[in-house]
């Protein structure tokens, strides 16, 4: 699950919250040089406490742990701390999706009606591989049932999306969607005869050797679970809990801690979990209409960075967020979490990059330079966009057939952008018609962002706006 709820404004700064960090026997810590650096990105930033986990070859080769899993009880976060992975928990959705797929139950091209039953047109008729890929065009669940808090059993959430309209027809483009993987989770328990936490306790956590991993129950006392925190202009307060169906859906609903990172990467390359050929399809871009392919597998982000490939997801939830990015010709798998939320919080992104650098110097995009001047058709056109007066709609001939359904006047802008940067461009099929990626840094005086955009051969941009 991606956040939501929108977060609280925040000014408080707790950055020194807990600093100390924990000595876990037999946990390698990051270099000095790489803590210094880590220390400097949680400084002035809000954060209750959190983790970064390092993991090559089934073994972690780096930890570094801060602050309290509670406030309340001075609790600092341990090995065992577990967080709530949110949207990283899709993969694992994935996995259990083509562990029913191998057993010959269900296939990639089947309607979802086919083995769920009692759903409307709208859900019955779209097929399993457009709610892995998120190219389903359903909306969004929360849009519709944005309280976390109460009950949505499936006949309510049925209920809530009987009637919507879809944003386009399957197949037709791509937009993340909460909805597909909850649904992928009805599937996985109706085919299975187990509940969704059941099914991922023994066909997924168990043979995996994960030994704190579980499907989340928020409302009951779950052992080493870090309190969720919200951080506002009022201080730290305890986020929104959830309702325990809520908590552990399909769609993100997974409990994760430090020690369960490195069993799972190595029951995932170790083809203990799924086979060679079904993990190669889980990190294979889904394929649209128009034949242009979508840089997102199965519950995954599929990037490049200098070359490689890159895997990565974020995820988020009422006071929890996590961000995992596998560089797998590194063999390196790098997962950060903590248990709080709200503007002002810590960049995982920046310190995941921080830390994978100080592991394999120049694996990330951290340090490239840009990739000419700037002056390009794409590059200009898509500052064109970005730059556009407040009100105004993006030109239509800058969009593919795949953006057509998006309203030309709520695409992103930003506000003062000084700057749009090209940093790298990589294919994502064999084929340049199948469509071009192109990751950007932009500029807005100490403020940076990458960006990965999607790029027709004519140069129209069809994906990551």
């Amino acid at each position: 699950m991606l956040d939501r709820r929108g977060l609280f404004a925040a000014s408080a700064c707790i950055a020194a919250l807990g600093a100390a960090r924990s000595a876990w026997a037999d946990a390698p810590a990051p270099s000095a040089a790489a803590i210094g650096a880590l220390d400097a990105l949680r400084a002035g930033k809000n954060t209750t406490g959190g983790v970064l986990v390092a993991v090559r070859s089934g073994q972690v080769v780096a930890l570094y742990p801060w602050g309290k899993a509670s406030l309340a009880f001075d609790v600092a976060v341990g090995e065992q701390t577990l967080f709530h992975l949110g949207s990283n928990a899709k993969l694992m959705t994935s996995v259990a999706v083509f562990q029913l797929i191998e057993a010959g139950l269900v296939d990639l091209d089947d309607p979802l009606g086919a083995h769920v039953k009692d759903l409307p047109p709208v859900l019955a008729g779209v097929q399993i591989r457009h709610l892995l890929h998120h190219t389903s065009g359903l909306i969004d669940y929360p849009d519709v049932l944005p309280d976390w808090d109460r009950a949505q059993s499936r006949e309510v959430v049925i209920a809530a999306l009987k009637d919507q309209p879809v944003h386009f027809l399957p197949g037709e483009s791509w937009q993340y969607s909460n909805t597909n993987y909850l649904m992928l989770g009805w599937l996985i328990a109706d085919v299975s005869g187990r509940s969704y936490a059941d099914y991922v306790q023994a066909r997924l956590f168990g043979p995996a050797g994960t030994a704190n991993a579980r499907a989340d129950a928020s409302q009951q006392v779950v052992p080493n679970r870090a309190e969720p925190y919200s951080i506002g202009v009022d201080g730290i307060r305890h986020a929104v809990r959830m309702e325990d169906e809520v908590s552990r859906a399909a769609d993100g609903g997974v409990l994760f801690s430090a020690m369960d990172v490195a069993p799972w990467r190595a029951a995932l390359d170790a083809n203990r979990l799924i086979s060679a050929d079904s993990l190669s399809r889980i990190v294979a871009p889904g394929r649209l209409i128009s034949g242009r392919l979508s840089p997102y597998g199965c519950g995954v982000f599929l990037e490049s960075a200098r070359g490689a490939p890159l895997w990565r997801h974020t995820g988020g939830v009422p006071g929890f967020i996590s961000n995992w990015m596998t560089w797998p010709q590194a063999d390196l798998s790098i997962l950060g979490m903590v248990n709080s939320d709200g503007p002002g919080g810590v960049a995982l992104d920046d310190m995941i990059t921080t830390l994978a650098e100080s592991i394999q110097t120049g694996l990330t995009w951290t340090g490239m330079s840009a990739a000419g001047d700037g002056e390009d058709v794409r590059t200009r056109a898509l500052r064109g966009l970005l730059q556009r007066p407040a009100g105004s709609s993006a030109p239509a001939e800058l969009l593919a057939t795949e953006l057509a359904w998006r309203p030309r006047d709520r695409l992103p802008r930003v506000n003062g952008l000084e700057a749009v940067v090209p940093l790298e461009t990589w294919r994502v099929g064999a084929d340049p018609a199948e469509g071009e990626m192109t990751r950007y840094r932009l500029i807005r005086g100490g403020w940076r962002r990458d960006l990965v955009v999607g790029w027709t051969s004519d140069d129209r941009i069809y994906w990551g706006i």
